[in-house]
């Protein structure tokens, strides 16, 4: 992992009212795996989406890829970033993050993102 992706999550940098980073390691897969609580109360999905891309754009180079996966106790961002060949100074490379967020108003956000089974309607008549 780059010592820049590391600084981007440093205790001492500020990630914005609505973040509190609560630990970061690599984890067993090789992501960087970022703990974070999201202090937003009454907030929405999309709210914490944009706040969670914004946050994503601290450390995100020229390309990237985000995946949001709704756990049964935090929202994960799967990130996926860094450079092609010839995109810039550097060798092409890349960084996995996973942002694991959790918070006051999480539950409910998750509780809301679960969608109950439709059943199969079969083919038009």
């Amino acid at each position: 992992m780059s010592t820049y992706v590391r600084h981007c999550f440093a205790p001492a940098r500020p990630k914005g009212p609505h973040w509190r980073l609560d630990g970061a390691a690599v984890g067993e897969h090789g992501a960087y795996v970022v703990d974070l609580t999201w202090s937003r109360t009454e907030g929405s999905l999309r709210g914490l989406r944009a706040d969670a891309f914004a946050l994503v754009g601290e450390f995100a180079e020229s390309t990237a890829h985000v995946r949001q996966v709704i756990a049964d106790t935090a929202i994960e961002y799967h990130v996926a970033t860094g450079m092609l060949h010839g995109d810039g100074p550097f060798a092409g490379h890349g960084h996995l993050v996973w942002l694991r967020v959790t918070g006051p108003d999480l539950p409910r956000l998750i509780a809301g993102s679960r969608r109950p089974a439709q059943p199969d309607a079969g083919p038009a008549d």
